[in-house]
């Protein structure tokens, strides 16, 4: 079982994981802001839960800096997983934090991650 993602869930831009014996970066690198937009048919205390829908594509206040010239901060994400199985809204299935992957288009590339920010719903 999995959260259920709402307007009010965190979803942000992050740095895809590093090879091991891969030096981190040393320039700040994402943690932007993914849109989201929530379905009025069913709430989690009055807020909007998610459809993928709903999620990006676009996304706002990327931190990846310009500098070097080498890195591009991320502007739109791609939602590649994260429907729960069971829990559908008029027809489309909701959103699951647990579940969630996606990309972002930026220079290096970024994933998601998110924070359902509610422990009311769940599903699977």
């Amino acid at each position: 079982m999995g959260s259920v993602l709402t307007t009010d869930s965190s979803i942000k831009c992050a740095s895809a994981p590093t090879p091991p014996g891969t030096p981190s970066p040393s320039v700040p690198l994402h943690g932007g802001s993914v849109a989201k937009a929530g379905t009025s048919k069913l709430k989690v205390n009055g807020i909007s839960v998610l459809l993928k829908s709903g999620i990006g594509p676009n996304v706002s206040d990327c931190h990846t800096a310009n500098n070097p010239p080498t890195t591009i901060p991320c502007t739109s994400a791609t939602i590649t997983a994260g429907e729960a199985t069971k829990l559908k809204v008029g027809g489309s299935v909701v959103m699951l934090v647990d579940l969630l992957m996606g990309t972002t288009v930026g220079t290096p590339p970024g994933i998601l991650s998110a924070d359902a920010n509610q422990t009311k719903l769940t599903a699977i």
